[in-house]
């Protein structure tokens, strides 16, 4: 696949992250955001939505380079434990018309 590949995350909070300090949470946060560039992916939108589902508090979108660069923010993300703090899901797709 080449071309720009975009992620659609939906995410809730673990109880782990709620145990975390504010500072804590700001650092997680701080090295989520520094994966993402660390592989040239960027945020399209990052969405709050607890006021429209109790299974998903927060969704977003994010854009990638390329497939290899989405494959290296996972791993990225997994050697942070994110996985921890967070639940979720993830669909992966690419523009209509760029297949």
């Amino acid at each position: 696949m080449a071309g720009p590949i975009y992620e659609l995350w939906m995410s809730k909070p673990t109880e782990a992250f709620y145990q975390l300090s504010d500072e804590q949470r700001g650092k997680l946060f701080a090295k989520g955001e520094e994966a993402l560039a660390n592989v040239g992916g960027k945020t399209v939108i990052g969405c709050s939505a607890p006021w429209s589902s109790d299974q998903f508090l927060s969704w977003g979108v994010e854009e990638y380079p390329d497939f290899a660069a989405a494959q290296r923010h996972a791993e990225l993300l997994r050697e942070l434990t994110w996985h921890r703090y967070f639940t979720g899901t993830v669909i992966l797709g690419i523009k209509w018309g760029d297949s």
